[in-house]
C-alpha cells in the first residue's frame, strides 16, 4: 500500500457448466470435498494451472506471485510437498513465485495439525510464501500463530468490509495488524471494496490490500492489460506528484535525483479504483 506496485494475484476457479451456467465455487468446492479422490483431482489440476501461469509470467518479465488456496483434505495430503516439487522443476519458476493459501479451519481444525504444520514446514523450506487465509475467523492463538512457518496474514473481509462503519471491526483489524507485525509477518487486508476503507488500511501500516476497489476478478490476459494500465497511472501520479513538488519548494528545498520522490506527509500514496 506504501507503494502502489501490484505485488501478485489469487487464483480462483470458476466452473462453467454445460447445463447450469455458472456455478459458484461455494456450491461445488464443499461437493467436492465429500470425496478425497475429487478433491484432489481439482487441487491437482488447480496447481498445474497455476505454475503454468506464473510461469509463464515471469517468463514475461511480470513479477507477479500466483496465490493458490487449499482446502483442508488438500492441506493434509502428505504428498503435497513432492507434488510442489515436481511441479517447481517442470515449469522452472521461482518458488516464491507461488503462494500457497490455508484457512484457520485447514491448518488447526483438522485430525492432525501437526501434520498440517509440517507440510508448510517443508513448503516453505522450498521457497514457497505461505499464507495463513481469513485470519480471526478460526481456531488461532498466539502461539500457534508465532510457531507456524508462514510469512503473511490475511485478514478475512467480514472484517475489512465494513471497518468504516464499525468500530468493532476497525478495532479488530487494527489489533490484527499490529500483531502481525510484532510477529514481523506482512498483513494483508482481504475484501478492499471503497476508497474509505483502503485509505483507514493505509492510516493503520496495512502492507498489502486486495478486492474490487482495485478491480474485479479478470481472466490472465485481461489482468496484464490492467496491470500495465495501472502502471502508466501510477507513474503519471508521481510525476503529477513531482511537478507540484518542485512548483512548491524553494531553490535549497529542491530535489535533483529521479528517485527522490515524495509520497505525502504520512508516506502513503492514495489512488483511484481503474475502471
Amino acid at each position: 500500500m506504501r507503494s502502489g506496485s501490484i505485488s501478485g494475484v489469487e487464483a480462483l476457479v470458476r466452473w462453467e457448466s454445460p447445463r447450469r451456467g455458472s456455478v459458484a465455487p461455494s456450491e461445488f468446492v464443499p461437493r467436492a470435498e465429500r470425496s478425497n479422490a475429487t478433491i484432489q483431482a481439482l487441487t491437482d489440476w488447480t496447481l498445474d494451472a497455476a505454475f503454468t501461469q506464473a510461469a509463464a509470467w515471469e517468463h514475461d518479465g511480470h513479477e507477479l506471485t500466483v496465490a493458490v488456496n487449499l482446502s483442508p483434505l488438500s492441506a493434509a495430503d502428505p504428498s503435497l510437498p513432492a507434488k510442489i516439487r515436481a511441479l517447481l522443476d517442470r515449469y522452472e519458476c521461482k518458488p516464491a513465485s507461488i503462494q500457497i493459501e490455508l484457512t484457520e479451519t485447514a491448518v488447526f481444525g483438522g485430525e492432525d495439525p501437526g501434520r498440517v504444520a509440517g507440510t508448510m514446514g517443508e513448503l516453505a523450506d522450498m521457497g514457497i510464501v505461505i499464507a495463513l487465509d481469513d485470519f480471526g475467523t478460526g481456531y488461532s492463538s498466539l502461539a500457534r500463530l508465532r510457531d507456524l512457518p508462514i510469512h503473511k496474514v490475511k485478514i478475512d473481509k467480514s472484517f475489512v468490509s465494513r471497518m468504516d462503519i464499525r468500530p468493532q471491526d476497525a478495532l479488530i483489524v487494527r489489533s490484527v495488524i499490529a500483531l502481525a507485525k510484532s510477529l514481523h509477518l506482512r498483513v494483508v487486508a482481504e475484501g478492499v471494496e471503497t476508497d474509505t476503507v483502503w485509505r483507514r488500511l493505509s492510516d493503520l501500516g496495512c502492507d498489502v490490500a486486495q478486492g474490487n476497489y482495485l478491480t474485479q476478478p479478470l481472466a490472465p490476459d485481461e489482468l496484464i492489460a490492467w496491470v500495465r494500465q495501472w502502471e502508466e497511472l501510477y507513474a503519471e501520479a508521481h510525476r503529477m506528484a513531482d511537478e507540484l513538488l518542485e512548483r512548491r519548494s524553494g531553490p535549497s528545498d529542491r530535489r535533483s535525483g529521479q528517485h527522490d520522490r515524495r509520497a505525502g506527509d504520512d508516506g502513503h500514496f492514495r489512488f483511484q479504483p481503474v475502471n
